[in-house]
């Protein structure tokens, strides 16, 4: 028996209906709510140093640059010049160069600043090779001078303290070989240890060697070849060189606590193969070397995994590698190759073997340093 009356049944049936109709809005507002997209994390920041043609009244300059996820900054405007060594600490850029209105003065930029004259003017000529930031945010810049006497080259290392004073070279000893060229190709540094390293010239033949703290030179290359030491990086107390010898690329460890020198690689297909400045790193307890096989046509630009050689992708003209970085899985090359059309220089970012998009030759861009940063 139904005991509702009409009025309560009536009831009842407009409760459902307001209530069909509330379920109702609230499904429309739910599916009109905007959705929010999962931002996307940038895992690196990467620097990429150098220069680029600019247009100015009267022609084309190349201008120091440096390139942030391939956004540039222009360090100087209507002034020839290049960055030749970049490093990043927290949200400041410092990247050392040159001018060629006074050639042969190293200048230092933090972020797009005024540089700092790390030669003054009036001093004897010199170029920049590398960069390392200390601890305590005093900057060391490698490279050499003209000794201010003759034609001899000196070996040394400038540092440019945090507070932004004066900077002071420090001259690299030369041994026995007094009166002969030395240079400083690549500079790191572990906790109270500067290491350098570079060249000797023993009167016939170039020694590879490395510094500590600007003290006797260990040679890491008997002088039976001609022989190179170019790129420095470092992992705990162990510091990595890479360099070549006899036109074939090498790896050495300098152990900081024994002092004592391994030959790790010798690197190359054909026994012709080169490297330059800045072409090593290590990540992953594996060293990486970046080079170029010159005995094939075109050149292959290439690196290596703890010796196991990856050929990178190449136009149908010779590339050369410039710099290397890893920074977690990522492995990053920046090399260049010229222009078979107009001879100039463009410059390649590869990402773990592939061409990065704007920095893949598209640009007048050339690229000499490379730096990452993890966040």
């Amino acid at each position: 028996m139904n005991n509702q009356t009409p009025m309560s049944q009536r009831a009842k049936i407009f409760s459902l209906y307001v209530l069909s109709i509330l379920v109702g809005f609230s499904l429309i507002l739910t599916s009109c709510k905007k959705k929010v997209a999962t931002p996307t994390v940038k895992t690196e920041d990467v620097y990429v140093a150098g220069s680029v043609d600019t247009t100015i009244f009267f022609g084309t300059l190349k201008v120091p640059a440096y390139w942030k996820n391939g956004v540039r900054t222009t360090l100087m405007t209507n002034t020839a010049g290049s960055v030749t060594a970049i490093a990043v600490n927290g949200n400041t850029v410092y990247s050392v160069g040159y001018i060629t209105s006074t050639p042969g003065q190293v200048l230092l930029w933090k972020n797009k600043t005024t540089p700092i004259k790390v030669t003054l003017d009036g001093e004897a000529e010199a170029y920049a090779t590398s960069i390392a930031l200390s601890d305590i945010g005093d900057i060391y810049v490698a490279g050499y001078q003209n000794d201010g006497i003759g034609s001899s080259a000196v070996a040394k290392f400038w540092k440019v303290p945090a507070n932004g004073n004066s900077s002071t070279s420090l001259p690299l000893s030369k041994g026995s070989y007094k009166s002969n060229d030395t240079y400083a190709n690549g500079i790191a540094i572990v906790g109270y240890d500067i290491y350098t390293t570079g060249i000797v010239y023993n009167g016939s033949k170039n020694i590879a060697v490395i510094w500590r703290n600007g003290g006797s030179y260990i040679p890491l290359t008997n002088g039976t070849f001609n022989a190179f030491g170019e790129g420095i990086a470092t992992s705990g107390n162990n510091v990595y060189i890479s360099g070549y010898e006899n036109n074939t690329i090498k790896c050495w460890k300098y152990d900081g606590i024994s002092a004592a020198v391994t030959p790790l690689y010798s690197l190359g297909t054909t026994g012709s193969s080169g490297t330059s400045i800045n072409c090593i790193a290590v990540g992953n307890n594996k060293v990486y070397i970046a080079g170029y096989d010159y005995s094939a046509t075109p050149y292959k630009a290439m690196y290596w995994n703890n010796g196991s050689p990856f050929i990178l992708p190449t136009s149908s003209t010779d590339e050369h590698t410039s710099a290397i970085a890893v920074a977690g899985n990522n492995v990053y090359v920046t090399g260049f190759f010229t222009d078979a059309q107009t001879m100039s220089r463009r410059s390649i970012l590869w990402k773990n073997g592939k061409k990065v998009s704007g920095l893949d030759g598209s640009q007048n861009i050339d690229a000499e340093a490379l730096f990452v940063v993890k966040n």
